[in-house]
Formats: structure tokens, sequence, C-alpha cells
């Protein structure tokens, strides 16, 4: 039973400034070391009361690479009448000694940007009208290019709780979705999920293809 889908990184033209960054604080250092969960920072709207009529859901990630979720509004997956950010996390790494040696020189250089990643939280809990199909586009963002986006839709459903979590291995990203409860069991989730295939050339509008649906 499959709830995941999975991408692969497509490099972008990084900045002067982005690439100085990424040099200082060691692109090809060993693999990161995190804080534990409990020191990692949670944004929750949701708090102690949720409303009524309505589902919880988790943005989060296992990857110090910020990832971004798009909530899209309207019925045309691939063209939505209109998008907003819903969740950027990131998980907080242990900084090595040249990351902690540098890291003032390279938010200097990125222009306060890195201060700006590092407040990221690693979750972001909040809610959403149960009984309502919503679409979110997934995308992992690293030092000089992306992965994703990833699309899915799912209904949630009154009281629940859901994990839509972007991880990402230095490769290739996936985005997965469950169903937890309160003994932090999780289960599958009924959703769907599509691809957007530019044009040729990027001329023309994007190819919705699917979606498959997955129970």
């Amino acid at each position: 039973m499959d709830t995941k889908t999975f991408g692969q990184t497509r490099l972008l033209k990084a900045c002067a400034a982005c690439s100085v960054v990424a040099a200082l604080l060691g692109c090809a250092a060993p693999a990161a070391q995190y804080y534990p969960d409990e020191e990692q920072a949670i944004e929750d709207e949701v708090g102690a009361a949720l409303p009524p009529g309505s589902a919880i859901v988790e943005f989060t990630t296992n990857s110090a690479a910020v990832a971004a979720f798009q909530q899209r509004v309207g019925d045309k997956l691939c063209e939505p009448d209109a998008q907003h950010i819903a969740a950027r996390v990131r998980r907080r790494e242990i900084p090595s000694e040249v990351q902690q040696n540098f890291r003032g020189l390279a938010n200097f250089l990125s222009l306060g940007a890195l201060a700006q990643i590092e407040k990221l939280p690693k979750t972001k809990i909040a809610h959403y009208p149960a009984n309502q199909p919503i679409a979110f586009a997934a995308t992992a963002y690293i030092t000089d290019g992306t992965c994703g986006p990833l699309f899915l839709q799912f209904t949630p459903q009154a009281a629940k709780r859901y994990s839509l979590s972007m991880d990402f291995n230095g490769q290739s990203c996936r985005l997965g979705i469950r169903e937890m409860d309160e003994s932090t069991q999780t289960r599958p989730v009924k959703h769907s999920r599509w691809r957007c295939a530019e044009g040729f050339l990027g001329i023309g509008k994007p190819t919705l293809i699917g979606p498959d649906e997955i129970n």
C-alpha cells in the first residue's frame, strides 16, 4: 500500500553568495547530526482546542533541507486558481566546528537568510476543515537545486490527525502521508497523487498526469 511519492533533485543557478555560504559550511562534510526530536522546534497553530468540524495536519521533514508545502486552491491541480505556503519546515542540525567558526560570516554573505532558515521549525501543526479535499505541492530546497514538487490530495476526517512528511536523502525526496492516533501509531490514508509535465521547451500550460487514487 503505497503512501509515498519520490522525486529527483533538479539543479538551479545559485547566486555567488549562496555558493560561498555552501563552501564555508562544508557541502562535502560528513552526514549531518541532528538535535533530538524533543529539542526540535514546533510551530503549533492549534494548541489544546481543535475547532469543531476540523482535522489536524502536521507538516514535517527528516532533513536540514528546507521543505515548503504549498496548498493548492481550486480544481486545476497543475494550474491552481491560487496557492499559498502552508508550511516551511527544516530539521535542526548540530553544527560542525567549521560551521560554528564561519556561521557569522555565512549569515552576512546570505544577507541574513541563513539565520531565518535556522529558525524554521521541524514540524508545523495546523487545522483544516474536515470532509473537504485539500491538495498540497511539496518541494525540498537544497543549496543548488530543488527536489519536487510532489503533489498529494486527501480528505481529512473530523478530529483526526495526519502527518505530511517531505523527506530528503541527498539524492531524492519523497512525500508521505499517514494518519496518527493517540498511541503514536500510524495507518495509511486514502489519497490521490499526480504529476505535472511541462510543455515542450517550457512552452504552454503544464499537463496533468493522473491523478492516481491510492487506498
